[in-house]
């Protein structure tokens, strides 16, 4: 630990080579415990909670901690060093290294409402989409094979925060951990029945593919009990995933919660 008043100013300090790795080595982020956060709301709430650990707090140089960072490990950065990290311009700016969430596979088997992803590959919306899921009361999400890193740079920004409130699982190996028998819903523009007049079960596999490509796992295709599809205009082909799940788990929420 440093003390407060030294300043790292170094891109080859040992902590900075380490977050430099992590932003960009995707084999290495899956391999270590913690991830890089840099949303300062995110951070106090993570500071704040019983369920997550809160291992380095990085400030710029100069800042005053908040009240609530005072037991944490801190280091202090030079304005120049933390606006490379993070690729922003404002200061002053905080990160921080904080724990990777550990979810037993027990929470999945007992899982009532579980989302399942096929062949995201963009991080930013498998983030969009985990904070669509804390939103509209998701249970667990599990990202297949082909999916992009769920805690990538990316992800982490989008979901703001609701990876650490939402259970992920990565992998196809999981799927058999789920309940055998919920019925499995799936979104696809050539399906005849309307997600706004489905009769939603209130416990339920959602399945969403990407936009390209659909749903394209067979594990995942021959489990699905229904496909739905979202109306939109006809010049529409389809809608981007971030937005079509809001929209299917909007509807889900809405119908099974009042």
């Amino acid at each position: 630990m440093r003390p407060r008043g030294t300043v790292i100013s170094s891109d080859q300090n040992p902590l900075v080579v380490a977050v430099r790795r992590w932003q960009t080595d995707a084999r290495h982020r899956r391999e270590i415990d913690w991830v890089w956060i840099e949303n300062p709301k995110v951070i106090a709430e993570v500071a704040r909670s019983a369920s997550c650990t809160l291992d380095t707090l990085w400030v710029t140089e100069g800042m005053r901690l908040p009240s609530w960072a005072q037991p944490i490990r801190c280091v202090e950065v030079s304005a120049r060093l933390m606006q490379s990290l993070l690729g922003i311009r404002s200061e002053p700016a905080m990160a921080a290294m904080v724990k990777k969430p550990v979810w037993p596979d027990d929470l999945l088997r007992k899982a009532n409402t579980v989302l399942v992803l096929d062949g995201l590959q963009h991080p930013q919306n498998i983030g969009a989409v985990v904070r669509n899921a804390h939103a509209f009361g998701v249970d667990a999400v599990v990202a297949l094979s082909g999916c992009a890193d769920t805690a990538h740079p990316e992800a982490l920004r989008a979901s703001s925060g609701s990876y650490f409130h939402v259970p992920v699982w990565s992998g196809d190996a999981v799927l058999d951990l789920l309940d055998p028998q919920l019925p499995w819903v799936a979104a696809s523009t050539q399906a005849s029945d309307k997600v706004t007049t489905f009769s939603w079960p209130e416990c339920c596999v959602v399945v969403m593919g990407s936009e390209g490509r659909g749903i394209q796992n067979p594990a995942v295709l021959r489990r699905i009990t229904h496909t739905l599809r979202i109306p939109t205009d006809p010049t529409i082909d389809s809608l981007n995933v971030a937005v079509s799940s809001g929209i299917v788990l909007y509807e889900r929420f809405i119908k099974t919660r009042g």
